[in-house]
This record gives C-alpha cells, structure tokens and sequence, in this order.
C-alpha cells in the first residue's frame, strides 16, 4: 500500500469499496516536490573499530549527513541537541542511538528525521606476554591472562580465541606445557571487522629443591610431652633463604599447602610422619615436587634388664673392673651415651673405670645409661669380697664292713658358698679325687681347692677321721635252723664298752630267742655313733612239711616232702610207725605229724573226716537228732547243701559255713513226716578234692 512518487505535485488517496457502488472515500491532497536538494538519509548506522586501544573516538557526524547550503542538519540525542557534531566524543567499546534532522531552506519545503546508532569497539592492543610456570605443571590454562591481556579493558567484552600455531583457533584456553610452549590469543567483536592477536611464551621458573632427609631427628623416650624441633632438619631439606620450608600431618595437605603444623611439634608414642613441604618466596612461588617424609619416633622407656651388678673380688681385694656389656643392662637400641659415676658423685675416666678404688672413690659407684637429654636410667654397683674359706676341718664318718668309710666331700663348704671345688689326694693337687660325693678311704688327708669368682684359689685341707663300729665277740652267722617246739638263741655280744643292742624282734639286750623262721637283724652302736648291722635267716628247712593227704575207702596217707628222709608218721598221739597209711580211722578228727630221720618234726596238723552222714531227724525237742548236720561239714571249703522233698521242692539250701543246719522246717513252717532227699558238695582243705554225697534223710515229726 505504498506509492512513490516521481515527479512534483499535488498526491492523495482514495479509497473505494468494491462491493457497495458510489462507497468511496479521498484523502487530502499531499504535494510532493520530487527535486527536493536534501541527501538521502540512508546507511547512517556505523561501527567503528579500534586496534590499539583508544579508550574514545572523537566522530564527526556530517560525514555521516554532510551539510548542505539549502538544508539545515541537527542532531539530537535523547532529545538533546547536540552541540558540536564535528567533534562528536564516544567511549570505548560503547554504542549512541542518535536522531538525524534536516530540512530545506530554499526550494521545496523537504525534512527527513531518523534514527541511527554508532558503536565504537576498540580492541586492546597487541602484547606479547612471557610468562612462567612452575616445574610439575601440566598445563596452563590461558584465561588466567585475559586481564592483563585486555588491558585497559574488560576482558568479558570481547570474544577471545586461543590458538597453538597461529592459525588455528578455538575457544579451547587450556593447553598442554609439553606440548606448546607459545599461545595465541585473538580479541574480535561481533559485528565488526577487526582484530588483535597477542602472544605468551612460557618458560619454566628454576626447580624448587626438596631433599629427602637422611638424618632424622633422633628418637625420644616417652615423656610428659615429646617435643621435636622441625626446624633442625631444614638445612637437609633446604638450605636457601629464598623458599620456605612447613611440615604437614599428611602428604595432600602438603601439597594443597594447608594445616601446616608447629615447628615445635609435640609427638605421641610410636612413629609419626609428617611431610614436609618446600615453596619458593620468589615470584611464581612454585613448590617442590617431592615431599619429604619426617619420621618422629616416640619409644617407650627401655625395661632394665637389671637395676644392679654385683662385683665380687677377692678376699682383701678393693680395686674393681667396672667396665660392663651394657646389652646386660639394657637393650641399646635406643642409648645415646653411657657415663660411669663414683660412689661421690663424680664422673670416672677410663683409668677409673677399669681400676676403680672402692676405698677412696665409696663403694656405691653407678652407670647412668642415657636415652636423650630427659631420659635415662640408673643401674648402681654392689662391690663386694668373697668370703675368705677357714682354715683346714675335719669329716668323719663310720667305718663298713671293710674298715673304709665313704665319704660326701661336697657336704663341707668351709663356711663358703657358691665356690668351686677340687679335690686331690695329695698336697701338690696332682692327683684328682674324681667322686668326691662318695670318696672311700680310711683316715687320711684331702686337699682342697675352692675356687671364687673363677680366679679367686684358697687351697685348704680336708681331713678325714674314720671310727670304727663295734664288733659281737663271736660272729653271727648268716643262718640259723630251727625244729618245731624248739627256741633258738643268738649272742651278739661284744667286747667293747656301752654298746647299744637292737634286734628286730625288739629286744635290746646282747642276746635273743626265736622260735620261729624268718628273717632277722641286730645293730650294734657304739659310744662313737658308729652302727653295724647284721642280718640272718632263722630256717626251719631242716624239718619235713605235709605236703598232701589222700582219703581212699576209709585210709588215709600222708605225703610228706622236706627235711632228711626216711619220715616217720604219727596218727592221733598213737606212736611213731613207719607206714604213711591210717586205715578205718575212728574219730572224726585226725591229727598227724611227721618227723624227719634226724629226730626234727614238722608241726602237726589236724585233718577232718566225713564218713557217714545221718539219714533220719525226729524235731520232737527230746534232745535227740532234732536237727540233721554232718560232722565236721563247717571245716571243709565251698560247702553247699540242697534238701528237696519227694516232689522235688527245695526245703532247705545254704552255703554258708555257719548255717548247715536243717530243723526239718521250709520257711519256718514244720515238714510233714516224710522222706527227703539231699545233695551235699564240698572241698576238702587237704586234699583238694571235690567231694558230692546224696542220700535220704527220713524226718519224723509227731504230727
């Protein structure tokens, strides 16, 4: 809906519906003068570009709208006019929204009013930078340079690209140090064709030096508080006065160079490491790569092995050899220094030390072992003197058999203990006793060495007395026979004054009676303690034994073994005969003895005889059989009686030697008059043999 107009004169516009006839509408007229003298008022917005930094730009703005002798041009801004527009002042990197009027003053009556902007953006002006970096940098990132670099400007009104070569740009700021070691850095502004390119180099700054440390701080024994002074070991670490030197609890807070610690750092018990962290005053104040390990050692106070020595010299001897292992005293692991002190107090020397003089220097000297300036031990000296052995004792002993007595040479000390001994049968100590706890010799000499200490020698004599026991007149013999019915006496009697008698039958007279075998002894003690003893057998082998009876069909022999044979038998006090047979014996009890050929008899012994067992019991309480028993049942051994009636029903059973009589009652209650039957087993105690008798037994009762 726009119509230009291309020659002069009178325009308007009508409007014309077309839908509804004769509806029209005409505009007021409009003259246009098409040669008008004002210039087109076309490309009036500008921007301009600076590269080297200008902070304002002075703008003339007829050479945006020229002047012209038949129009008048103004410029305003904001609605001010502005004043001189041939020096038209704009800042830096700024822009200014300005109005433009004209209009004629011959001719046609032309104006034009527009609107303009004009932008001024001056870039910072080419630097070249060198820079450096600390060693162990990986990287550098070049924003870090964007304020200098953008000087006098804010860096944030620019675009900046960086690059490696020159050529090639990114927005990329981060670059390897390995890699390039110049970067390029391009400032531009949209909208505008212009740029600034500047450069770093980098190189690095010296190294900062961190030494390993090599002599650590000497270890403390464990006190109150521990304290260590770093600050000793800074000259293994660095020496320069150009860096600075902390110590740190872990590796990362070094390296972050946070949570330095004291220089007088107090340490606990055990091992603590610290790191210690190098950093240069100078510009950059780069860091050492490596972090030193400090190990702070905090022991516990060594245990004594022993709080004294005990020297001992010679009997007299005052001068002693103090010098000691001190890995007697103490483990030295942890020892610094060992000093040797007088029993005044005062420091020995060396001389002192190997020769100390207990009587000038007190007799209390003392070590002190010595950990680290606050801790040490004392371990004192008891000096002392081997105790002089007396002069030559006596041992004396009892005689044996062969007039020698042994003796225990070690049981005389000579009044010293602890001491070495050796024994010699002669005083030029040549010829070794080689058992002197049982030295056997009869009254004599020993000479003795008793050696202390390992060269402390008292030679001594040792003199042995031995006393005799006393003797019997006539000597006891080692045995003796007895017969039966006889008494033997022995006499051990002796010649010598106040002996004591002991037998070991009791009797403390000279003489003793035995009637009967075994073993025997007598000891005789003189007025001198002395004691013998003499042992004997008293034996009655000589007489002969009953070693076996037989009972056969009412006969019984004897077997007889011992003594000297032929035997003789007797039978019940009937005489001696020959014959070992007793035949029909008519008492129940027999009672033999047998005697050898040379008159000497064994003891007689008595044998018990079952023939007949009664076979009928009347209980009528007339005093005649009423009980059943077998004679002489209760001398025999494993008795066993069972009595059963006709029916076989047990009525009476036992096997006890002192129960073997039947009353003719089962359970207390009285048995009918009946025949019973019995079963009676037994051992005989002479024989051995095993004897079973049945029979029956006819009971009458008066029922």
């Amino acid at each position: 809906n726009t119509y230009t107009a291309k020659t002069t004169g009178k325009y308007s516009v009508r409007v014309k519906s077309n839908f509804i006839d004769g509806c029209e509408e005409v505009s007021d007229s409009v003259e246009v003068e098409t040669e008008s003298n004002l210039p087109p008022a076309v490309d009036l917005d500008k921007h301009y570009c600076s590269t080297n930094g200008e902070e304002s730009k002075t703008i003339n703005l007829f050479e945006i709208y020229p002047k012209g002798e038949r129009y008048s041009v103004e410029f305003y801004e904001g609605g001010t006019k502005i004043t001189d527009p041939e020096n038209f002042v704009i800042q830096a990197n700024s822009e200014r929204h300005l109005v433009l009027q004209a209009k004629t003053t011959a001719g046609p009556k032309c104006s034009v009013e527009k609107e303009f902007t004009i932008k001024f953006s001056s870039l910072p002006p080419e630097k070249h930078l060198k820079k450096q970096f600390c060693l162990g940098s990986d990287a550098i990132d070049a924003k870090d340079y964007l304020d200098e670099l953008a000087q006098p400007f804010d860096k944030n009104l620019f675009t900046v690209e960086y690059s490696g070569d020159g050529t090639n740009y990114t927005s990329g700021s981060v670059f390897s140090l390995a890699e390039t070691a110049k970067i390029f850095i391009k400032f531009s502004v949209a909208g505008a064709d212009c740029k600034t390119v500047s450069t770093i180099d980098f190189n690095s700054y010296p190294e900062v030096i961190a030494n390993n440390i090599t002599d650590q701080l000497p270890a403390q024994c464990k006190a109150a508080e521990n304290i260590f002074d770093l600050t000793k070991l800074i000259p293994q670490i660095n020496l320069s006065q150009d860096v600075t030197v902390t110590f740190h609890r872990t590796e990362a807070d070094a390296r972050a160079g946070i949570k330095a610690v004291s220089n007088n750092y107090s340490a606990p018990l055990g091992i603590t490491t610290l790191y210690a962290r190098v950093k240069s005053k100078g510009a950059g104040g780069c860091v050492a790569q490596n972090f030193p390990e400090v190990k702070l050692t905090v022991y516990p106070k060594p245990q004594l092995l022993k709080n004294e020595i005990e020297i001992k010299n010679c009997p007299g001897n005052r001068i002693y050899d103090l010098n000691t292992d001190v890995k007697t005293l103490v483990n030295p692991e942890h020892l610094t220094e060992v000093k040797y002190y007088g029993g005044n107090g005062q420091e020995l020397t060396e001389d002192q030390i190997a020769a100390y003089n207990a009587e000038a220097l007190g007799n209390n000297p003392y070590i002190r072992l010595i950990y680290d300036s606050n801790c040490f031990d004392t371990v004192t000296f008891s000096l002392e003197n081997y105790t002089e052995p007396s002069a030559a004792v006596s041992l004396t002993a009892c005689a044996g058999a062969d007039g020698f007595a042994v003796f225990d040479l070690t049981k005389e000390q000579f009044g010293v203990s602890g001491a070495n001994y050796e024994y010699f049968k002669d005083p030029d100590y040549k010829n070794r006793i080689t058992n002197p706890q049982a030295y056997s010799a009869g009254t004599s000499t020993v000479f003795v060495r008793i050696i202390q200490g390992g060269n402390c020698i008292a030679p001594r004599e040792l003199h042995l007395v031995v006393n005799q026991p006393p003797k019997p007149r006539n000597p006891i013999d080692n045995k003796y026979f007895i017969c039966y019915g006889e008494t033997l006496t022995v006499d051990a009697t002796s010649d010598e004054p106040d002996v004591a008698y002991s037998w070991s039958n009791g009797a403390k007279t000279p003489t003793a009676t035995f009637d009967s075998p075994g073993e025997y002894s007598v000891t005789l003690t003189g007025v001198n303690g002395c004691a013998v003893t003499y042992r004997f057998t008293v034996s009655d082998e000589n007489q002969p034994y009953i070693d076996k009876i037989n009972v056969n069909n009412n006969q019984i022999e004897v077997v007889a073994t011992g003594g000297l044979p032929p035997y003789q038998y007797n039978f019940n006090g009937e005489g001696w005969q020959a014959s070992n047979l007793y035949t029909n014996p008519s008492n129940k009890e027999v009672t033999i003895q047998v005697r050898s050929d040379n008159g000497c008899a064994a003891a007689p012994k008595t044998f018990y005889v079952i023939s007949t067992i009664p076979n009928v019991i009347t209980p009528n309480g007339d005093g005649y059989n009423d009980t059943w028993t077998i004679p002489n049942l209760k001398e025999m051994n494993n008795v066993s009686i069972v009595i059963v009636d006709r029916y076989g029903k047990k009525v009476f059973e036992s096997r006890d030697k002192n129960k073997l009589e039947w009353n003719g009652m089962d359970a207390g209650r009285p048995l009918p008059t009946a025949s019973y039957w019995y079963v009676v087993k037994w051992e005989d105690p002479y024989t051995g043999q095993s004897v079973v008798r049945q029979g029956s037994i006819l009971l009458k009762n008066s029922d």
